[in-house]
Parts: C-alpha cells; structure tokens; sequence
C-alpha cells in the first residue's frame, strides 16, 4: 500500500500488508487516534498506525458461514458506531462485527446473500446507524442494525451492484448503488418508517 499526500500526491509511506492482495481498507477510530485496517485474501484484518507504517495487531477471520468459493478472504472493512463507540464490520461469507481496540469478535450479522459480501458502508437512518451492504455478485442488497444479531432486511436495488457508499444532503442520507452505468439513490428513510 502507498500512502499519499492528499493535498500534494506526494508519497509519504510504503506499507507491505501481506504477500496477498489487500482487498479492503478502512479508517478506524481507536482512542484519540486513528489505525488504518486492511482485509486481505488470507483472512486477515490488520491494523496499522499510518503515520509509522507500523503493524498494530492483526486478527485472523473465520468466517462463521463457510464460503461458497471455499475462501476464507476479508471482502470489505468498515468502521461503524454502535453504542457510542466504533467497531469494524468485516464482509465476507457472512457480516461480523469486532472491537478493533480489544481484536475481539463480537457478534455476526447474518445474510441472506448467497455468495460472499463484497461491499459494506455505514448509514444513517433517522438518527440511528445503520450498515448496508451488498453481495460479490451485486444482486442482494441488504441492510442490517449493527447490534442486532438477526438477519439482514433486504433492499430493493438494480442488479448487478458494482459499489455502494453513503450520500449526505442536508438532514437526509441516501444509499448509492452503482451498476455498470448508473448510480441510483435510494431514499431510505422513506422504505423505513420504523422508529429507532
């Protein structure tokens, strides 16, 4: 990985994260500071201080639901408040939910995907924190409470989901979905009147 002056371009830091292909990065809150964490091919979760390049700690992932392609890779990373505090969603054959200050699993969301998670982002939905992500193949969208333990609702979005993210105007978010020539937004605070 290279880290790069935002401002300048200029590289500032080479950081060798596995012989693997890192396939996830995220920026994670930890104290007064942030670590950068990396999901690998090798089911692992690193976390790196990015100003020394340092490695922290790493985690190994066992996926709770065997994968369909018998990987046991980290698909996607996200940071993501649940009570107060940040934790890291980790995607791959199933949603799980760990501490990145203890590298502790504290539980797992379940999905109703059939193929691996490849992308997840946080959402906020009438003030509450939501997690929503989408499988390898793009055609199951989910959207899950990171504190809950139950299974994913699902969303109605186009097939062929090739990236999600979280989109902010004024007091509203909206999820993008893009395919392979659209990003649609979906309003989901108008799908979801429950009261959080």
């Amino acid at each position: 990985m290279r880290l790069r002056n935002p401002c300048t371009g200029d590289l500032v830091r080479e950081i060798r994260a596995s012989d693997l292909p890192v396939w996830s990065m995220c920026e994670v809150p930890v104290g007064d500071g942030f670590l950068l964490a990396t999901g690998s091919g090798d089911g692992k979760v690193r976390l790196w201080n990015s100003c020394t390049g340092d490695l922290v700690y790493a985690m190994k992932i066992d996926f709770a639901r065997s994968s369909p392609t018998g990987a046991n890779q980290v698909n996607s990373l996200c940071a993501v408040s649940l009570g107060g505090r940040t934790v890291l969603a980790i995607g791959g054959s199933n949603v799980e939910i760990w501490n990145p200050e203890s590298g502790n699993r504290l539980h797992i969301l379940n999905s109703r995907a059939d193929r691996d998670i490849k992308f997840l982002c946080e959402i906020e939905i009438n003030g509450h924190h939501m997690l929503a992500g989408s499988d390898y193949d793009g055609t199951c969208a989910e959207l899950w409470d990171p504190a809950d333990r139950y299974q994913g609702n699902p969303l109605e979005v186009q097939r062929g989901i090739e990236l999600i993210g979280a989109i902010r105007t004024g007091s509203r978010t909206f999820l993008a979905c893009k395919t392979f020539d659209t990003i649609a937004l979906q309003d989901l605070q108008a799908i979801f009147k429950r009261t959080f």
